[in-house]
């Protein structure tokens, strides 16, 4: 009768945490700091011609090499 919760996740229905949004917001604020906050550049001897940007599908689509890059800090304060 979609009465039974036993099988459930916890955050499902009426018993799911109310702060799962909050939790979301917060990862992606601190995400967003952390990128903020740093000069991303390509390592040493790698141009931006020689990255492969091929993808693969699935569930969520992945690219098939992993993107390597190099974190500077920058030297000017930031708001995060």
């Amino acid at each position: 009768m979609g009465r039974d919760f036993e099988y459930c996740p916890s955050v499902f229905g009426r018993r799911g945490c109310p702060a799962i949004a909050l939790g979301a917001v917060t990862i992606e604020l601190a995400l967003a700091c952390l990128l903020h906050r740093f000069d991303w550049e390509l390592p040493l001897g790698v141009r931006a011609e020689d990255l492969d940007l091929a993808e693969v599908y699935g569930i969520s689509m992945h690219k098939i090499t992993d993107l390597v890059l190099v974190a500077k800090p920058q030297l000017h304060e930031s708001i995060c």
